[in-house]
């Protein structure tokens, strides 16, 4: 029953990664269809500002990354008295 619970925890384990960066990337694509289609809906009626706007969400999500990726500085440990 052991080697049951442990295989079984090894391999929640193993997938617990993959599940998760599967919800962020999922919790993103809306956001990112939706810039897509304004994108290409503003170069469909002119092209510079099709690229403009891209560019403009490209650079948006670029900042939206890099201040999800910083590390939150962790709490002291309580201390008894």
């Amino acid at each position: 029953m052991r080697h049951l619970l442990s295989a079984l925890r090894t391999i929640a384990l193993v997938l617990a990664r993959p599940a998760g960066h599967t919800v962020r990337i999922a919790h993103i694509l809306p956001g990112m269809a939706g810039a897509a289609m304004v994108s290409y809906g503003a170069a469909m009626v002119y092209t510079p500002a099709g690229v403009i706007i891209g560019g403009g969400f490209l650079l948006l999500l670029d900042r939206q990354i890099a201040v999800g990726s910083q590390k939150r500085p962790a709490r002291a440990p309580a201390q008894e008295s």
